[in-house]
């Protein structure tokens, strides 16, 4: 949007939700505009994930729902072991 219309870099990112630097960053080429994430991959497989939503979900009807802190308790297991 901001190269095709030459908005306003904030605009832009307000729009789609979006940090305004990171956005900045791909219109002026320090980051690959063809990247979708920076950083560290993923830590979970997508069978992973599943796995884990559902355990929650399983919890949940059991009416033992759980909370953050053990979610991502739960997630650091899968992602370690």
């Amino acid at each position: 949007m901001v190269m095709e219309t030459c908005a306003p870099v904030k605009t832009a990112a307000r729009q789609y939700g979006v940090r305004h630097n990171t956005l900045r960053d791909r219109v002026n080429g320090r980051l690959d505009s063809q990247t979708v994430m920076a950083g560290q991959g993923q830590l979970l497989s997508t069978e992973e994930k599943a796995k884990l939503v559902d355990h929650v979900k399983y919890m949940a009807n059991l009416g033992n729902g759980s909370t953050i802190t053990e979610v991502v308790a739960k997630a650091t297991d899968y992602a370690v072991f």
